[in-house]
């Protein structure tokens, strides 16, 4: 096994973890979001890896198993998390997610990485296309995701290794042969799904360039029967006949997209033939949408709405060493990492010389006592369970 193998397993406990606890009650702020921060050379390595896997596969996938279409995240850990949670981690669970995972929520490290480890551990369970925010174009017009990652990884050149990691993502998918997976929608010079395989990854820009504009930004329109400027400056709105036109002629049934924050989750436009699926609830903290995710098999489709969930921002999230993280929630089985945000409890920490453990969570309970220990030591009415890095109590 190679270092990206347990890099990957490490992030996969770290979701394991965190699903352990009550996230309503971090949502309801009742309790503190607790993250892992990644070392900057574990990130740059994974993006490196799943990279070469985009490489390996087809401009355009095909895929012939039941799977679980995942709409746009944007950043949105909680609704990624929430999707986990309710349908399973790969390889029991297959996944294919139609893009655009940064930008507009906080968390779109987490989400991307999140991701990428189960697409590195089960590469043929879980499948990603390319949105339009997966590009560089997109730079000047969200600064969240590099503000977030100068903050954590400042001077560096993540932003850059991320971005390039999207650039030999595949564009689309067809499952069983007859369902088309894109980000965003058509337009008059994309009439054919071999146009696709002309293209030649990896791809930095779109240069808008007709039929990949069209693929990644275009949108349906019920008011108009044709083609028409798009309200997003690039792409088009499309009506039903060129629709129609475009998957006839391709052989298509039904086309599943993102793209677009519908208020339900997901929104069935032409008759059946076109579903939207936006899988990012409360979009930025101010439109209350429901998110959804749409089951697909042989021979069925399924559309499930989300209840709309809490914003949780970075700012008030508590971001810990991922060794440490891990090791708080893993060394003792049960043992949680609620205790230490628990005002009522004291913190007991054991430090090592190569953990700033104590520190950070001093840092985070100015309110509450931090006890040094030796290994030897206990405290009255606290658990004796420790490893290397701190003690806390269990109850």
């Amino acid at each position: 096994m190679n270092e990206t193998y347990y890099q990957c397993v490490g992030i996969v406990r770290t979701i394991e973890a965190i699903l352990t606890e009550n996230i309503d009650s971090v949502i309801q702020g009742k309790e503190k979001f607790v993250l892992s921060h990644f070392p900057l050379i574990e990130i740059e390595n994974i993006c490196k890896e799943v990279d070469k896997i985009f490489q390996s596969e087809p401009i355009v996938l095909d895929i012939n198993m039941p799977i679980l279409v995942v709409g746009d995240l944007h950043g949105h850990l909680l609704d990624l998390l929430r999707i986990y949670r309710n349908y399973g981690f790969p390889p029991k669970q297959n996944y294919i997610f139609l893009g655009d995972y940064i930008d507009r929520g906080e968390f779109s490290l987490e989400v991307v990485l999140y991701i990428y480890a189960f697409k590195f551990l089960y590469p043929k369970n879980v499948y990603m296309i390319r949105g339009n925010h997966e590009f560089f174009s997109n730079f000047n017009s969200s600064h969240v995701f590099s503000t977030e990652l100068e903050t954590h990884y400042p001077r560096t050149r993540l932003y850059e290794t991320i971005i390039n990691s999207f650039s030999s993502m595949p564009l689309a998918a067809k499952l069983f042969d007859k369902v088309l997976c894109i980000h965003g929608g058509i337009s008059p010079d994309f009439v054919s799904l071999d146009q696709l395989y002309q293209f030649k990854r990896p791809i930095v820009e779109y240069n808008n360039d007709p039929v990949l504009t069209g693929l990644l930004w275009s949108d349906p329109n019920k008011n108009e029967d044709h083609f028409c400027p798009s309200r997003r400056k690039t792409g088009f709105l499309f009506g039903q006949t060129p629709f129609l036109n475009f998957i006839n002629n391709n052989h298509i049934s039904c086309v599943l997209r993102g793209h677009e924050c519908v208020m339900d989750g997901y929104q069935v436009h032409f008759g059946g033939k076109l579903i939207t699926v936006f899988s990012s609830s409360n979009y930025c903290g101010t439109t209350g949408n429901k998110a959804a995710v749409l089951f697909v098999d042989q021979n069925d489709m399924k559309p499930i709405s989300l209840d709309p969930l809490g914003y949780i921002t970075r700012e008030t999230t508590i971001f810990l060493p991922s060794c440490d993280f891990i090791d708080i929630y893993w060394k003792h089985g049960k043992t949680s990492a609620r205790p230490i945000l628990n005002p009522s409890k004291p913190i007991l920490a054991s430090l090592s010389t190569r953990s700033k453990l104590g520190v950070i969570l001093k840092q985070h309970n100015t309110h509450r006592p931090l006890i040094r220990c030796s290994n030897s030591q206990t405290a009255k009415g606290i658990s004796e369970k420790q490893d290397n890095y701190m003690l806390f109590a269990t109850n």
